[in-house]
Order: structure tokens, then sequence, then C-alpha cells
């Protein structure tokens, strides 16, 4: 006695001795039944009145019957199901002794019974046709999880092979009854009862059949029979979830128990909220056996006609396929695949066994089922790109095929935009012959940037997509393109508009490429709108024309590479100008300011080009500042003038001759845009009424500052004659001190020297330090200025003549203590004491020559001689003061540094200009450098880099390594990679080098390392294989001091030359997990020709 549609399958045989009330009356059954089920129910009716098998046969005909009754007697039909749920999943001493004598007969007999519940009842013309459908569904759901399957659960281990195979007989008869047995009941009845019992039903089937373990090829046969009969979308799901968890059951006892559960786990999906989990213990050939025969035992979806039923097939073997990807992916990172090597699922594996479905969906291409057809593709793409293996010829020939006839369709299709979304990293993988497809895949570009065109995301596809071959026209120019594809590439649309030339339509070798990507990278900076693909798209046109870079010429004039980045340049300013939003100008200003590396490929017109920009950047800056801005506006805004400000310092930073060339009305445009910034010029608009004018940040502000310095400072002066590697003189006051002592005899010590200088703050951002050299020929100072631009050292003198002016040469320095001959004599008084000296000597001289003519000459000479003395004793009485000395005599100087005041000069240098005037006062404010901490605090403005400094790590790993981090003992490595270290940077001593170092500060990090710089930057690059490896005695020393040393950095590159680094991810195989090693990192990896 069971379901009648299982017989009529053929599933179980029919049992004439059974079913003894069949022919009774309604009535007469109805009674019966529910006599004998409420008296066993009855708690004082004790089982054990049962004790025979015939007796319990008996009862279980008469209780067998109520699960046929109508529908209407559900209160008599729950109370035999509570009867039967009892007898089943009760201990044995519980149940009838007739009952444990024959178990595995009742067993059968009384899922059997149950079965009789699934027979369709309702009409659709009578009062059933709504309230009974829901009270059959009800019943049987009720029998099918809490008496079919956890009986299956509880009594697995006790039922016999013969019982397991007639319960599944029965559930296949019950599923595929639900499904097809439409019986009394009406269209909308049996519609009902398949959505709402079909999936549960299939459901229990499959764990059933699981839990059984049978390897019955005559079931399975049956199954997928008549399995193709019950496609519903709940089924699928199912089905997909049934063999997901058998899937990753498999790859758990293949791979280990990191990789998958210990049971087969599945989770049944029973409403859009909930899901059931399923926890099977099977043994391991089962799990792969039964893994296999669930794979197959739907029919193949590319059978399906139905939309929604494709879809989830697709979307099942999807999930199928991400799982084998994923555990490909794990294995490879798996830092014990070093100790127990385990090869991943590859690519042919996974496509040996859904390659087939996959294939067919794509190529099929059916109308309607393009959902269904998307995700086939979006698998195979998967496949293709996340695999890291190399692909059976058949295998990429058969996906080649796919792209091919996607590519050719409407650029709004759906298949053709999930072949451009999932396919952005294909030309990454370097497959064999993938570049057979690239004028496919110009020919879906060429209708991109078009009226009417794609979503963005797919733009921002093609872009991705258009980023990855930008490099190969200028590295693999001469390779050859063979292709299938006979449709021409036409990029007219009709619309016009300043963009380069169209460019020939055939794509024949790779350095066709150029004048395409050129052409569709020009067309889409014009026509884009979205800000996000404006953003990437503009990222790949400058990686594009930093390509210009390898040509090692400046172009000449009408070169289409010249003029495709004089329009890009023109474009960016015209579209910052008109409709861009503050966040992409600020992403454009970046790009603009990353063009200054190719600014001397330029050509003749290179000059034009940055002064054009130059002035275009400081019109931008002028605008911004009279622009009315709402506030929530204003922190954007504010963010984008900072960054137009930045660029502009770039380029005006360019050429050294840039200040000798620039014009005047540039130069009048650059210094007001600046001064309005910087606030000493009000904008020239008014705000809109009602909103507040513009004020710019302090940050906004520093950065006009900044380019105010850099042109005042620094344009057309650097590098400065001591190097690029030097922006802040090094001579420190404590240097200039020791000079002071040195020079002083050592007569005084340091606290006595700092007696000559003081420090200042002028204008509240400039640190000036003043130094008097007490011990100089002429009045000398040191002045020492900080600010943001760095620290300067300038000697200053007091000079009142010029020593080499050979025309006027200076006199000799004057006798302070004898004074001039006057040309001019005077009539002295004659008593004056020096002229009687003078007669008294004129005296003398004369009285020789008169004494010689007389014979009494000794007696005159005595008489003159004694009356001298009296005459000066009478002249000395009587002066009446016409004795003094009047002469005018030159004044002497005095002493500088005799008071107690040291700061002479300096403070005469301060007044010179203007600085102590009273209207000056409050811009010079003296720093007490007597204070604890100021000598430390100026220490640490002085280490203060005036550039932005970086540390750039860089690491070769050329070989598999035996244990982590051993690739950082290499040392030396292939020419390629020493090219390329001599390409990001000049060799430094270390030990001669004053510019930035990083953290190479020990003897052990080497003697050279790799060093750039330039007016606003500085890198300094840790290079692992130019520090040397015999620093310690063991290897592990040696890796512990350089990941010390990596530690440290803003950026590593990693020169990968292994098969396997996954550019999609964040790890490398081989145990080196890079977000655990790095801070951020970049990769290099090995070219090889495709």
């Amino acid at each position: 006695m069971f379901l009648r549609w299982v017989n009529g399958l053929g599933l179980l045989p029919t049992e004439e001795d059974t079913n003894i009330l069949l022919n009774f009356s309604y009535t007469v059954k109805k009674t019966v039944v529910s006599e004998v089920v409420n008296h066993m129910l009855d708690p004082d009716v004790s089982p054990k009145i049962l004790t025979t098998p015939t007796h319990v046969r008996w009862v279980l005909e008469v209780i067998g019957q109520g699960f046929t009754l109508p529908i209407e007697d559900v209160p008599i039909m729950e109370k035999c199901i509570s009867l039967y749920s009892k007898w089943l999943l009760s201990p044995s001493e519980l149940r009838p002794p007739g009952f444990n004598a024959q178990d595995q007969y009742f067993y059968q007999r009384m899922f059997f019974h149950l079965s009789n519940l699934f027979e369709p009842r309702a009409r659709d013309d009578g009062p059933a046709s709504v309230a009974g459908p829901q009270n059959q569904v009800k019943l049987c759901k009720d029998v099918l999880d809490n008496i079919y399957l956890v009986g299956a659960q509880k009594l697995s281990t006790s039922v016999t092979q013969e019982t397991w195979e007639s319960w599944l007989k029965l559930m296949l008869g019950i599923v595929d009854s639900i499904f097809r047995n439409k019986g009394n009941s009406g269209a909308v009845a049996h519609s009902f009862l398949i959505k709402s019992l079909g999936p549960p039903a299939f459901r229990v089937l499959c764990e059933m059949w699981l839990l059984s373990k049978t390897e019955n090829p005559e079931l399975w046969n049956s199954f997928q029979t008549l399995a193709v009969s019950w496609l519903i979308v709940p089924t699928v799901v199912h089905w997909s979830s049934l063999c997901y968890g058998l899937t990753c059951r498999t790859l758990a006892l293949l791979y280990g128990k990191d990789y998958g559960p210990e049971t087969v786990t599945i989770d049944w999906l029973i409403d859009e909220k909930n899901i059931v989990k399923a926890f099977l213990a099977l043994p391991t050939e089962y799990v792969f056996f039964a893994w296999h025969k669930f794979l197959h035992i739907l029919p193949n979806p590319n059978t399906q006609v139905d939309p929604e039923i494709f879809r989830n097939s697709m979307l099942a073997i999807s999930k199928l396929v991400d799982a084998y990807l994923n555990t490909a992916e794990q294995v490879r990172k798996d830092p014990k695949a070093l100790k127990k090597p385990k090869t991943p699922p590859s690519g042919n594996t996974i496509l040996s066994i859904f390659g087939r479905w996959l294939f067919e969906a794509v190529l099929s291409d059916k109308p309607g089922l393009e959902e269904g057809t998307s995700l086939a593709l979006a698998t195979l793409c998967r496949i293709f790109t996340r695999d890291r293996g190399t692909f059976l010829s058949v295998h990429l020939a058969s996906f080649y095929s796919c792209l091919e006839k996607t590519l050719l369709k409407d650029i709004n299709d759906k298949v053709l935009s999930t072949a451009l979304l999932n396919s952005r990293g294909l030309f990454v993988r370097e497959l064999q012959g993938s570049f057979c497809l690239l004028p496919h895949y110009f020919h879906a570009f060429s209708r991109v940037w078009r009226e009417n065109g794609p979503e963005p995301n797919i733009r921002s596809a093609c872009i991705d997509i258009l980023a990855t071959l930008i490099c190969f026209a200028d590295h693999y120019a001469d390779v050859k393109i063979i292709s299938r594809m006979v449709a021409p590439i036409v990029y007219s649309d009709g619309s016009t508009g300043a963009s380069p030339s169209e460019p020939f339509s055939r794509i024949d070798n790779i350095a066709s490429l150029r004048n395409h990507i050129q052409f569709l990278m020009s067309r889409a900076i014009v026509k884009e709108e979205s800000a996000r693909n404006i953003q990437r798209l503009l990222w790949c046109i400058v990686a594009m024309l930093l390509q210009l870079e390898t040509r090692g010429q400046p172009m000449a004039l009408g070169n289409p590479d010249l003029q495709f980045a004089e329009f890009i340049i023109a474009e960016i300013l015209r579209r910052a100008r008109k409709s861009w939003a503050a966040d992409v100008i600020m992403v454009a200003f970046s790009a603009l300011s990353s063009l200054t590396a190719i600014y001397k490929f330029f050509g003749p017109n290179k000059f034009e080009t940055a002064r054009g920009i130059v002035g275009a950047l400081a019109e931008s800056a002028l605008t911004a500042m009279n622009a009315s801005i709402n506030d929530w506006e204003r922190e954007d805004h504010d963010r984008m003038l900072h960054r137009t400000l930045i660029t502009l310092t770039d380029w005006m930073m360019i050429d050294p001759e840039f200040t000798a060339l620039c014009d005047h009305a540039t130069y009048q445009n650059l210094l007001r845009a600046l001064a309005t910034v910087m606030g000493a010029i009000a904008p020239t608009q008014a705000p809109m009424p009602g909103m507040k004018p513009f004020i710019p940040s302090a940050n906004t502000r520093a950065a006009a500052q900044y380019a105010l310095n850099n042109l005042l400072y620094h344009s057309g002066q650097f590098p400065l004659t001591v190097g690029p590697h030097r922006l802040s003189s090094e001579v420190c006051e404590e240097d200039i001190l020791a000079m002071i002592i040195r020079d002083s005899g050592r007569q005084m010590d340091m606290e006595e020297a700092k007696q000559f200088y003081r420090h200042f703050v002028l204008d509240g951002n400039i640190v000036l330090t003043l130094i008097d050299l007490p011990y100089q020929k002429l009045p000398t100072i040191i002045i020492i200025t900080r600010d943001s631009t760095g620290k300067h050292v300038w000697t200053s003198q007091l000079r009142f003549y010029e020593d080499t002016d050979k025309l006027n040469p200076a006199p000799q320095d004057p006798q302070l203590n004898s004074a001039p001959v006057n040309p001019y004599p005077v009539n002295l008084d004659k008593y004056d004491k020096n002229v009687m000296d003078q007669l008294y000597t004129e005296l003398l001289n004369y009285l020789p020559a008169v004494w010689a003519g007389r014979y009494y000459e000794s007696a005159i000479a005595a008489v003159t001689e004694n009356y001298i003395p009296v005459e000066q004793q009478f002249l000395a009485e009587r002066q009446w003061g016409l004795n003094k000395d009047i002469k005018l005599r030159i004044p002497q100087p005095k002493a500088p540094y005799e008071g107690e005041c040291k700061f002479v000069f300096s403070r005469i240098w301060l007044a010179h200009l203007g600085l102590l005037h009273p209207d000056n006062f409050g811009r010079l404010q003296i720093l007490e450098h007597s204070r604890k901490g100021f000598d430390e605090a100026l220490a640490n403005v002085d280490a203060t880099n005036e550039r932005e400094a970086f540390a750039v790590g860089v690491v070769l790993m050329d070989k598999i390594p035996q244990k982590k981090f051993e690739y950082l003992v290499a040392e030396g490595g292939p020419g390629d990679y020493q090219e390329f270290l001599s390409a990001i940077g000049w060799a430094v001593n270390l030990w001669e080098h004053t510019g930035y170092r990083g953290g190479l500060v020990d003897r052990k990090c080497g003697d050279y390392a790799p060093y750039f710089a330039n007016y606003s930057t500085e890198i300094i690059f840790n290079v692992c294989t130019w520090m040397p490896s015999n620093i310690y005695d063991t290897a592990d020393k040696v890796i512990a001091f350089k990941r010390r040393i990596l530690a440290q950095n803003n950026v590593t590159i990693v020169w990968y030359l292994l098969e396997d680094y996954e550019y999609d991810g964040l790890y490398f195989s081989y145990g080196v997990n890079v977000p655990e090693t790095f801070n951020l990192f970049f990769v290099c990896s090995s070219v090889r020709a495709m």
C-alpha cells in the first residue's frame, strides 16, 4: 500500500495482500482508522498488546488507510503521522514486541504508507482548491523532514541495503509524482504542490541517497532518468548546494583538512532567509563516487530553454569552478607546500570537468538565455585569468573562439559586457596566442565612447584592458598579429570634435596598436563623464606617455606621439576649466605633474608648452579664488586649489631657463595668483549674494608660499652648485662658534662665544640667526635663515670701498697717530715753544760761522747759551694762553667688542635693513637661546628634511626559496635587474653622501645605494642585493638585519622572476606573504614574449 505513481513507474511491485480497506466506504474507513489510532495513542494503552508481527501488520494496514483519507480529515492524518513517528523513531523497547521481530519489513511498510499523503487531492473548482493544498503541503513537509529524513538519519546504521533501496525507490516515486502526477487536482493546485513540495522532496531524496551510500547502477539510472522532469529553479539550487558540499569535501580529502570541511557539509537553501545545514560523514571512496554521480544527475544545462533554470545552472557551475580556483590559490600560498609539495587543481583539470558545458553555453549563444551565457563566459574568463598553469591548445582554441564570437556583438549586449568585465587581466596572463584577440577587442573598443554607449563599469573595464596593452608597442613592435577577424575597425560615429586623426583600421602587428590606443584615449578623455573612469584613464595616459622615455631623443614637430601629448595636456586644462569636478581635477593635475618627467622629449616647443601650462594653472588658481562656493563644497575646492599650486610649482621648476624665458604676462599672472592665495591681494570678484568669500586653508596658503619660495630661491637655480642632494647648508652655529674660539687663540670657551650670536623669528615664519665674527679684518657677520625651504647660511661684510676696483685703487690705511703735512703754511705765534726750539736750533747752527771770524767766540757762545734759559723762563711766566696745541687730528675708532655687548655689527645690519625701525616693531621677535632644550629643538628643525623623503626597498626573487625570507640573502642579480637599478637613481657613496639616507646608517648596509632627488623629492633605495651577506656568520642573522632595514621602507619593489606570481593578489608563492613583509609593494616581473 503506497503511492500509486510509484507502481506506475515500475519502481516497486504491487502487493496484493495489502490495502485491506481499499474498497470500504469512506465512513467505515474513517471510523476504523480513527478508533484504532486513538486507541493506540491512548497513554493508558501499552504497545505491548501487539505481541506478534501479524498484530502489528493489521494495525499498520488500518492506520495506513488514514493517509488516503480526504484532505479535510487532517486531524486524523496528524494522529496517524504521530503514531508512525513514535514507532519509527523510538527505541526498540518502546515499540510493540511484534514490530521488533520484523523491523526491516515494518520500516519499509510505514514509509510506503506515508507516501499516500503525497497523492494529489485538491481540485481548482472547489473549496479545497485553496485550503486543501496548503494543508496537504504542511502534512507532507512534516513527513519529509521529521519522519523520512530523521528516520533515515537515525536508522541509517540499522537498516539493510534492501530497506535503503526500497526507501530510495519510494522517494524517487514521491518526487516524480509531485512534479508530474496531476491526479484529480487542477492546474493551479498542481502548480502549487510543485512549488511547495518539489524542492523539499528533492532535498530529502538527495540527503537520504547520500546516507544510503548506494552504488546501485539501476537506482542511479532511474534517478538520472526521472530528474529530467524535475527541473525548476529551486531544484537546481538544491543540486548546486549538494554538488558544492561534495566538491568541498573532495578538495579537503585531496589537499588536507585546511582546504575543506571534515564532513560533507551542505547548505540547503530553504527560502531567501533560511538555510538548513546538513553534516554527513561518508566514506572517502563514496564521496568521490557520489560527487561524480550527482554532478551529472541533472541533464546538460544547455538543453534548457527556461532562462532562469539555465541561469541557475550556470551559476551553480560557476560556484563549483570558484571552489577549485580558490583551492588552487590556497595551495600555492600554503607555506607547508615547501615541505610537502602539492599540485593545485589546474585550469585543464577544471575545464575537463566543466569545460564542455561552459564552452557550449557561450558558443551556442541562444536568444533569451543571455544571463546564463554571461555567467558561463565569466566563469571561463576566471579560469583562464586566475589559473597559473599552461593550458592545452584545445582549451585555448575553444576559449578564443568564445571571445571572438562575443567581441563582435553589439556593444550593449550583456554577453559582450561580461566579456569585457571579466577579461581585464587576460593579456597580463601571457596566454599563448592571446594576441590573436587584439583586433576583436579593438573592434569592441571602437564602439565604447560613442553616443548611447555602455555603462560606466563597462567603460572602466575597457580602460583596464587598454592599460595592459600600452607598453607592448614600445617593446614588441615587430610581433605580427594573426587574426580571423574580417570586420573592419571603424571609429567614426559622425561626431566632430578636436581629437587626433583617426588611425588606420587594420591591426597586423603590435606597433600598429599605438595609434589605436592613442585615438581611443583621446576620444575617451573628451567624452568620458564618469569621475572614476576619468581618473583611471588619466593614469593610463600618463603611463603611455612615460613610455616616450624609451625613445631617448626629443620628438620632432608633427610626431604623432607629440601631437597626442599636446592634445592630452590641452584637453586636461580645458576640461579642468569647464566641466570636471574638484576630485577629478586633483587627479588630472597630479597626472599633469607626472608628465614633467617627459618634458625634455617635447621637442622644440617644449618651453612654450611649459609656459602655457604654468599660465593656465595660474589662471585656474585665480579662478578658484574668485569662485562662489557653497559651504559643503569648500573642503574639496580647497584641496583642488592646493593640488593646482603643487602642479604649478612642478611645471615652474621644470626648466632651469624658465625664469629667463618666461614672458612678463605669465609672470604677472603667476605672482598675482600666488599673492591672492596668500592673502596679499584681494580676489577680483566678490562672492554671489548670500555666499561667503572663499578663504583658503593654512595648508593651501603654505602651498602658495612654497611655490613662491621655489620661484624666488630655486627657479633657474636647481640643481645648486653642490648638486641635487643638497638644498640646505650644512654649516651650523656650533661650527661658526668653534671658528671664533679658534681665531681667539683658544682664549674663550663655547659659552663665551655664544655672546656673539642671537636668534630671532622674522614675520612668524623665518628663524633668523646672526653671528658676529670678531677676529676678521672687516666687520663681518654670519646670517643663518631657516624656513620651509631649508637652512641657508650667508656671510656679510660692512665695506666702504671695493678692493678689486683697479681704476680707483683703495687708499692706504691712515696712520691715526700722525697728522698729514699741511700744504699751506700758517704764521705761528713767536712764543710757540716749538718755534722757539726751531729758532734755537738754527741759532746754534749759525754761531759757529760767526765764531770762526772772531777771537772771542767762546765768550759769545757762553753768553748766548746762558741767556736762552733765562729767556725761556721769562716766556714761561708770561704765556697768556697762546702756547696750546690746537691742531685737528683724525679720531681713533674704539675697539668694537671691548664693551659687554658682543652683538655689534649684527645689530647694525638689522638697523640697515630697517627691521629696528619703530614701523617694523613686531616683525622681529628674539628667541632666548639660553633656555633649556633650545639647542636640541633647533637641531630637530635642521634634521627635518625640506623635501619629501622616501626610503624604497628593492628585493630580488629569482629562485625558489627553501625557507621563508631566504631570498633576502641573494647578492648580484641578472643583467636586466642591474639595468633597472641603474635607471631608478644614481649610485652614491653612503659615507660621502650628505643627502637623505633613510635607514642606511650602518656599515653593514654596504657602501653604495641608488639615490634620486629633484627640487621636491629625495629617494634612497635600500637594495638588498647591494647589502653584503657576509656581515654575519649565519644566514638567519643576515635575514633578520635586512628585514629590519626593509621594515623602515615606505615602498618595496620586488623583482620577481618566478613563474607563479599572482598579479591580482597580495601573495607570492613559496611562503612569501607580502603584507607581513612589506608596508607597500610594487612588483617588477620578468618580461616574456607571448
